[in-house]
């Protein structure tokens, strides 16, 4: 049985609101065009269909007592959405990250930062098993330090992946998803401190917001202005027609969207390898909920079939001075 958290208080002291761990506008991106969104239970391979006010939100989810005292992180979340979601809108228009003010890339920074560890997949699988009240303190502590984790992700290189053929993606119920860039399935520590761990946030089932480890995007730029200066070379000395001129020029080929993507901001092509890579993320870190726009969900089913370990989500730890899982 999946373990649950006490999320409401005495109804009998204050008033019960639907919290949203995931927030509305971000489901609405992914609702169909009846203005509601596909959802898949990872538990029971069941899918229904819901309005987005009612997917991904408990009753007081977010309301504790934290040293004897009511506190509410609600209003929090919902500030931190409100300046978020004018951003995520312009993104999704201009088909790109190029444009944003240096306010706006605050927004969603805070956004991100915050979404890590807001969920009931990041709360309700603490290692430590927590009670409600320690659950409280925790995510205080985690609100009191998103400043550091802003900063890490303000300071990457922003990617915009675009799906231009049928493939969707989903977004699960924890949406901000982490894996190691350079060996996914064999570094279990990660965290947007960690060294090579890299970031997705699906967006729209079109696009994604990916965000490298500025230690690979710096490798990548370092490459392809390298591999140029010596196929220059190379052309310049009568050597163009080599087979190691023709080696540089198929990897550099091969690098140049996301060169491009890093460097100025335009759309990086999301081939199916990636669609699926991120779909197995949203799928492998969700606590039960993956939504989408299409009742499709073979890819998830396919994950868990292979993969049944990831019915459950992930068990989340905190380390010092970031949070880890």
């Amino acid at each position: 049985m999946r373990p649950t958290i006490e999320y409401a208080l005495d109804i009998r002291s204050q008033n019960m609101q639907n919290q949203h761990y995931v927030p509305k506008f971000l489901l609405k991106n992914f609702a169909d065009i009846d203005g509601r969104v596909y959802r898949y239970n990872k538990s029971t391979d069941i899918v229904g269909k819901v309005p987005p006010k009612h997917a991904a939100s408990i009753m007081n989810f977010y309301e504790f007592e934290i040293r004897g005292k009511k506190i509410s992180f609600e209003d929090r979340f919902q500030n931190i959405e409100t300046k978020a979601a004018p951003s995520f809108r312009k993104i999704a228009l201009n088909n790109s990250v190029a444009n944003l003010t240096e306010s706006e890339r605050s927004n969603i920074a805070n956004f991100i930062a915050a979404q890590a560890f807001r969920t009931q997949a990041f709360l309700g699988n603490l290692k430590e098993q927590p009670n409600r009240t320690e659950i409280g303190e925790t995510l205080e502590r985690l609100w009191e330090s998103t400043f550091i984790t802003v900063d890490i992700i303000e300071n990457r290189h922003w990617v915009l992946l675009k799906i231009e053929h049928d493939d969707i993606l989903y977004l699960g119920d924890q949406p901000v998803v982490l894996q190691h860039t350079k060996d996914p399935a064999g570094v279990r520590c990660l965290g947007f401190d960690i060294l090579g761990v890299e970031a997705f946030l699906p967006i729209s089932p079109k696009l994604a917001i990916y965000l490298p480890c500025r230690s690979t995007t710096e490798e990548i730029i370092s490459f392809y202005r390298n591999g140029t200066q010596i196929l220059e070379s190379l052309w310049k000395s009568g050597l163009g027609m080599t087979i190691d001129a023709f080696t540089i020029q198929r990897d550099l080929r091969r690098a140049q969207h996301l060169y491009e993507a890093i460097t100025t901001g335009k759309p990086a092509p999301c081939a199916s390898e990636s669609v699926l890579n991120l779909n197995y993320l949203q799928a492998a870190w969700s606590y039960q909920w993956l939504f989408s726009n299409k009742g499709d969900f073979t890819t998830a089913k396919m994950v868990l079939s292979e993969s049944p370990q990831y019915r459950k989500a992930p068990e989340t730890s905190l380390a010092k001075p970031a949070f880890i899982t």
